[in-house]
């Protein structure tokens, strides 16, 4: 099944002589857009739409003074001092330094001296002023200052708040991991939790056999970005088989880089513009790999390799789990055999009794022949 905004693709590989499909799906994203701001810091505006608002801002301030001149006597700059701390609150430095240049110039040709003359005015007039200009710059640093302390605190918390997320994350996936007990359900718990600690499209997990890489089936979900069952050479140009063959993550940011040094996975996944991949390790020993696609450039987050790397170990951990497991399982099986078959060794004569054991020894080694010495 596929979702309504995912296209499928079918791709051919001819050094690999394989057919595959793939899907495109929409990046996840991390954090609000600079629009929109954060729940933490103060929100960003349209530069038209700040400058329009101090524009209005100056205007209506001086109104106001000239309305309240007559019945006081006197221009009331608080007026526009009040507007300079609005306009800084909404539209930032650049918006309230134009309602300073603007608003005092204007107040100084209107409210300063005699308007019908180029007149400096009373010296009580200038010190009025340039009391309240002084003043306006100082609302104006303050509030500046403020706002940029409240945004560094801001992406102080969204940085907190992703450290949390992908803590709770990595910790989800290794309760997963615990629970799994074949490398069916350790695939499927990789693949359904990593990705999106990555900010990946999907993933894919591959155990070796041999000379090639085999893909797990994590029981059809939805982020496999191969299909289950498929072999991979180890010696073929993809991260994921990189990876297994030496053993050392990969890490591929961009599509040029990708055609050029993984021509084989970039022909498998047209949609891939980049691609993280981990060696899995069980008992010491390389015993498969993960690959992490990205479907638009520069979704890869920082750590991301760093966080691949913890995923790598707790998988590690549960394929080797889940082989001890399989281990347990056969020698229990094994186990019963022996003593189901256990009374039947009591035989009529010692010839009956060698031929029942070397039958059974057979059946349960798995062996062509068993003898009795």
């Amino acid at each position: 099944r596929r979702r309504p905004d995912d296209t499928a693709l079918s791709t051919w590989s001819p050094k690999l002589g394989l057919r595959t499909r793939g899907r495109h799906m929409r990046a996840p994203g991390r954090g609000e857009s600079a629009e929109n701001g954060s729940a933490y810091r103060p929100v960003s505006r349209a530069f038209l739409v700040r400058y329009a608002f101090a524009v209005v801002a100056v205007s209506a301030s001086l109104a106001t003074m000239g309305v309240f001149v007559p019945p006081v006597g006197e221009p009331l700059y608080a007026f526009l001092v009040g507007g300079v701390a609005v306009t800084v609150w909404y539209g930032g430095f650049g918006p309230a330094l134009l309602v300073v240049l603007t608003g005092w110039t204007a107040a100084f040709g209107f409210f300063v001296g005699d308007p019908q003359l180029v007149d400096r005015g009373t010296e009580e007039e200038l010190v009025r002023w340039a009391t309240s200009l002084v003043v306006a710059f100082g609302v104006v640093w303050v509030s500046v200052v403020m706002r940029r302390g409240r945004e560094r605190a801001g992406i102080a918390a969204d940085e907190a708040e992703a450290s949390v997320r992908q803590m709770t994350g990595v910790q989800q996936l290794a309760t997963a991991l615990s629970a799994a007990l074949t490398p069916s359900d350790v695939a499927h718990a990789l693949i359904e939790g990593a990705p999106s600690l990555l900010g990946a499209r999907g993933g894919a997990l591959g155990l070796i056999e041999g000379d090639e890489l085999v893909i797990v089936d994590p029981q059809s979900i939805g982020r496999q970005t191969h299909q289950p069952g498929f072999r991979l050479p180890l010696r073929a140009r993809a991260p994921i088989a990189a990876a297994a063959s030496t053993g050392s993550p990969v890490h591929v940011r961009d599509r040029a880089t990708f055609e050029r040094e993984y021509p084989d996975g970039a022909a498998l996944t047209l949609y891939a513009h980049g691609a993280l991949a981990v060696p899995l390790r069980a008992g010491g020993v390389v015993v498969g790999s993960m690959s992490f696609l990205f479907d638009v450039e520069g979704a890869m987050y920082e750590d991301a390799e760093a966080i691949a790397g913890i995923a790598a170990d707790l998988g590690g951990q549960a394929l080797e789990r889940a082989q001890l497991y399989a281990r347990e399982r056969e020698a229990r099986r094994a186990l019963d055999r022996v003593l189901r078959v256990a009374p039947r060794f009591h035989a009529d004569t010692p010839e009956n009794a060698a031929s029942t054991i070397c039958s059974e020894a057979r059946a349960t080694f798995g062996a062509d022949i068993a003898m009795l010495w």
